[in-house]
């Protein structure tokens, strides 16, 4: 009969047991699976208790590479999802570590999105198209990104906030003639995202203060 013959921290981290089974490495796993598995030195191997190892193993594994890109930065469910699914991860794994940092408050996807909208608009004047682009990009569920981004656009003005934008791309186009300038406020709030009503009010807006300024 085989038997469990080290339990050996790993040097990157001590919570991760390496399993030695007569001599030979089988797997790690967390400090806390060793004691759901009921694994000491001396205790018997055998198929049912290799299987667990092993399913124990993977989960802990992609858990553990989850947690370090959480660490790194806040990822979307979707993101996670897609990172462990490139490393390999079987899906019912990836499922449980999901559920897992589900649990603990880790994966958060409205908080996600709620971050990530608040960044974007911070850096700078942006619509809800590209909002909404941002945030299907992440991966985040349709209605979420809706709600998200309905509750963003009350809260703002987006008008002024497309005002703002395009008076500083203004001062760039000093020499061009209003047709070019003109298109090209157009172009640049388009590709911010904002709605073609909210593009005429504001290069309307943009546009007579700078014939106003002119005049004078």
């Amino acid at each position: 009969m085989s038997r469990v013959t080290a339990l050996t921290p790993t040097k990157r981290d001590p919570s991760r047991i390496s399993i030695k089974v007569d001599g030979k490495y089988v797997g790690t796993v967390s400090d806390s699976q060793v004691i759901e598995l009921g694994i000491a030195v001396g205790t018997d191997w055998h198929d049912e208790l290799a299987d667990r190892v092993v399913g124990a193993a993977a989960f802990s594994k992609a858990l553990n590479q989850a947690m370090n890109s959480l660490g790194r930065r806040m990822l979307s469910t979707e993101q996670v999802r897609r990172k462990l699914r490139d490393k390999g991860h079987e899906p019912n794994v990836i499922a449980r570590v999901i559920e897992r940092l589900t649990e603990v408050g880790l994966l958060d996807d409205e908080a996600f999105g709620r971050a990530l909208v608040n960044d974007q608009m911070k850096r700078k004047p942006a619509g809800p198209a590209l909002l909404k682009s941002k945030l299907y990009e992440k991966g985040v569920e349709r209605s979420l990104i809706d709600r998200l981004v309905a509750e963003a656009c009350e809260q703002a003005d987006l008008v002024d906030d497309a005002v703002r934008l395009a008076v500083s791309k203004l001062r760039s186009m000093a020499r061009l003639d209003d047709a070019t300038r003109k298109r090209r406020l157009w172009g640049a709030l388009a590709r911010r995202g904002f709605d073609a009503d909210t593009i005429r009010q504001a290069v309307e807006q943009v546009m007579s203060a700078d014939q106003s300024e002119s005049d004078d």
